[in-house]
């Protein structure tokens, strides 16, 4: 009985030491991975724009104010960008609830009206701008445009802004 009672309490202090010892696997590792991570230009993003960075206005339609005509402004109908969704189906909802076209001020040239046409699968941002004329004779002025948008299509989202400097020329 004795030898059983030494053996038995042999086998829990060497099953005790394997327990509590390294199984010979894993237990740590290291590895080293680079990672890099580049932003696609606007031309190749997942929603394309086309745009320029300066819209020059000049010769535009004189358009009078008044009975004598001592005033007026220059009328333009300007492409501001142009948008094409390029993520996979299902298509991004591009609408214009979506779009924010803006001004930095009230000032010359003046952002009288725009709207989003889809035309061949893309969508165009077309504005009307006035330059100040007075005596027909356009002024020369200048005003940053302000365009963002915020799409998704339920998976992913997208949300941008960019400047474009409109001049009267």
């Amino acid at each position: 009985m004795r030898s059983s009672t030494f053996l038995g309490l042999g086998l829990i202090i060497v099953g005790g030491f394997v327990l509590a010892a390294s199984s010979g696997a894993f237990d740590v590792t290291n590895a080293d991975r680079g990672v890099s991570v580049e932003t696609a230009t606007d031309e190749n993003a997942l929603l394309a724009l086309e745009k320029t960075d300066q819209i020059g206005l000049e010769e535009g339609n004189f358009v009078c104010e008044g009975f004598v005509c001592f005033g007026g402004y220059r009328e333009y109908d300007v492409e501001i960008v142009t948008i094409s969704d390029q993520t996979p189906p299902p298509e991004l909802a591009i609408e214009r609830e979506r779009l924010s076209v803006e001004t930095e001020n009230d000032g010359n040239p003046s952002l009288e009206n725009w709207e989003l046409n889809a035309v061949d699968g893309e969508y165009v941002v077309e504005a009307e701008f006035h330059c100040d004329a007075p005596i027909g004779s356009q002024q020369t002025d200048s005003t940053v445009l302000a365009f963002a948008i915020e799409t998704s299509d339920g998976k992913i989202t997208i949300e941008l802004e960019r400047e474009i400097t409109i001049q009267c020329e």
